[in-house]
């Protein structure tokens, strides 16, 4: 596909995600028109593959991997009497799917690199120096910056160049005074660890090996039940001390009882979960899946996550293979403490990086073939 058409749909998905859970994208529908563009897509896709080959054909490990955690998910929610929401999260799936069937050469995604930079930084210049975003949830914007900022660094991961290091260190200067503004502790934080990982000063092995991979994805779940533990105890107490001198709110900022109710939650509910995907801001994913799917549903769930990730092992010397699960994994450990990975209208960044991670071994395997 076309660099710069490539880059402008990716931009576009940008544009959903920006409206998305807002009141003007409440007003025009703009998640519904996102969703059946994306329905839309993939049946059409289908139908090309069906007249080239004369059947629909799914691999069996495919099937296995995400066709039950699909079918399990929609049973669930079904059985609980919440008809078929599930599919408005379930579409996130499928625009992997779509992102992913196209090959992302380097010179492509360095354009959508270039983009998203430039997206990202102008809304957070937008919010703190105008008026046109006023009212909106400053922690909602410096989630904006964050995973624009991520997909920004993709394709300098691994990268030797001193200009390209240079280039790095400003923009991520940058976007380091224009996040802080929102208020937002985890952006802060991660957009930090970002940049170290894309500068190679934190090793991405850390986490992108097989087991290493495992135990990020149980990182919320490990978080959530630590803090629930510490938090009646002297150390919660000074760390609150602490974060209320230096960012004017509690260091757990209520989590900790949130996180509490969805495990006694939880513990009524243990095998298949509430099927109520809505029914709770819990802010922490691993406690969002429990409470609405189980624990049947989170295994499936971080068994999907860990399918997709896991292709990329093979093509680790690769800067945008590895780029994308950096930034996919940041995200997800990111939502330890925050709301949208998981959702009736979820966010559709972390998603984006993962079709650019199957995209990008796409290209990879034709260009082997081909070579």
């Amino acid at each position: 596909m076309n660099s710069i058409l490539y880059t402008s749909l990716m931009a576009i998905i940008w544009f959903f995600n920006l409206f998305n859970n807002t009141g003007l994208g409440a007003t025009y529908h703009t998640t519904e028109i996102a969703r059946w563009i994306v329905y839309g897509m993939v049946i059409a896709v289908m139908l090309v593959r069906y007249k080239k080959v004369g059947k629909f054909r799914i691999k069996r490990r495919y099937f296995y991997t995400f066709g039950l955690f699909a079918l399990f998910f929609v049973t669930v929610v079904f059985f609980h009497g919440y008809g078929m929401s599930s599919l408005n999260y379930l579409w996130a799936y499928l625009l992997i799917f779509l992102i992913g069937k196209v090959s992302v050469e380097e010179k492509t995604m360095r354009l959508t690199s270039l983009c998203f930079g430039f997206l990202g930084g102008f809304v957070l210049v937008v919010y703190n120096y105008g008026n046109i975003l006023a009212g909106w949830n400053s922690n909602t914007i410096g989630m904006l910056g964050f995973n624009s900022f991520l997909v920004f660094l993709i394709p300098y991961f691994k990268t030797d160049k001193t200009r390209d290091k240079i280039f790095l260190t400003a923009v991520a200067t940058g976007y380091s005074f224009l996040i802080y503004p929102t208020d937002s502790r985890s952006c802060i934080l991660f957009a930090t660890v970002g940049i170290l990982f894309a500068l190679s000063i934190i090793p991405e092995v850390m986490l992108t090996g097989e087991r290493n991979i495992i135990f990020w994805l149980l990182v919320p779940l490990s978080i959530s039940i630590i803090v629930v533990l510490v938090s009646p105890t002297a150390i919660a107490y000074q760390l609150n001390l602490w974060s209320l001198e230096y960012f004017q709110k509690p260091f757990f900022n209520g989590r900790d009882h949130i996180w509490q109710y969805g495990f006694q939650s939880l513990s009524q509910h243990m095998i298949t979960g509430t099927g109520n995907l809505n029914g709770g801001y819990w802010h922490n994913s691993a406690i969002t899946c429990l409470t609405a799917f189980g624990v049947i549903g989170f295994c499936l769930w971080i068994h999907s996550l860990k399918a997709i990730l896991i292709q990329g092992m093979n093509y680790k010397q690769d800067s945008i293979v590895i780029g994308s699960m950096v930034a996919f994994l940041l995200i997800y450990i990111q939502q330890s403490v925050e709301l949208g990975l998981l959702a009736l209208n979820p966010n559709l960044m972390p998603y984006m990086m993962l079709g650019i991670l199957i995209g990008r071994i796409k290209y990879l395997n034709e260009k082997r073939v081909d070579s």
